[in-house]
């Protein structure tokens, strides 16, 4: 992520392919649910996570279950998921999906869900790690929790589903611009991926076509010759009377 690449350096190791497709199918759904979690959230902004309580609460009373998906260090850069971390001595309740993750990870081969340590770097990190995470556990979103050196990702178990307002237009351009404007990948499948999560009709294989959203917003897209998103258009036409 670009908040992260611009801290660190050294040689990059791109992620495994089955890990990019994990990312691919499920970033633009998870920024979908980060924006609405920032809603729910609100004002607050001071925050404390009581892990053994499972809970995340913010100064202005709003209160989630979460469990710690794992931590990020700025000084050694690099992630270690909650399972490998024998400092927090966390039963296994208390990252359930944490382990669930490791599982998969094993099961088919993704290295960055089945090591327990992993570099961070323009190709994995653990804002992505979290994005995949909500996806594959079906999760309603994550908080990074920021401190001194470093961050805990903090996975929610009980968010508000999307509703009609989560779901418009400027929410769908928002979540959209902001995956392909830090992110490297493949434009057309992102949506498709989106957009068969959201329910919609498959997205056609054309530079230029608009869907019709349930809000009855009509969003434009448009793809360049390289079949990357060159513009995102939302106007609703009044009809003359």
């Amino acid at each position: 992520m670009g908040l992260f690449s611009s801290l660190f350096g050294g040689k990059s190791i791109p992620a495994t392919p089955s890990f990019a497709s994990l990312f691919e199918e499920h970033a633009a759904m998870g920024m979908l649910k980060q924006q609405a979690f920032a809603r729910h959230i609100g004002e607050g902004d001071r925050w404390n996570a009581d892990l053994d309580a499972g809970t995340l609460s913010f100064d202005n009373g709003y209160t989630v279950p979460v469990q710690l998906l794992g931590t990020e260090s700025l000084l050694s850069q690099t992630w270690l998921w909650s399972w490998a971390n024998a400092q927090m001595g966390l039963p296994d309740a208390a990252m359930s999906d944490a382990l669930a993750l490791r599982q998969q990870g094993e099961d088919q081969n993704i290295a960055e869900l089945a090591q327990s340590q992993i570099d961070v770097d323009e190709h994995v990190d653990g804002y992505r790690l979290a994005l995949v995470a909500c996806g594959v556990l079906g999760r309603g979103g994550f908080y990074r929790g920021g401190y001194d050196n470093g961050a805990a990702y903090l996975l929610v178990q009980d968010a508000p589903p999307l509703d009609a307002q989560d779901e418009g237009a400027m929410q769908l351009i928002g979540a959209i611009n902001r995956v392909i404007s830090e992110y490297e990948i493949n434009h057309r499948a992102m949506l498709q991926h989106l957009f068969r999560q959201l329910g919609y009709p498959a997205v056609p294989d054309r530079d230029d076509y608009t869907i019709t959203l349930r809000s009855g917003e009509p969003l434009t897209i448009r793809f360049n010759e390289r079949d990357l998103i060159a513009g995102l258009d939302s106007q609703l036409r009044v009809a003359a009377v």
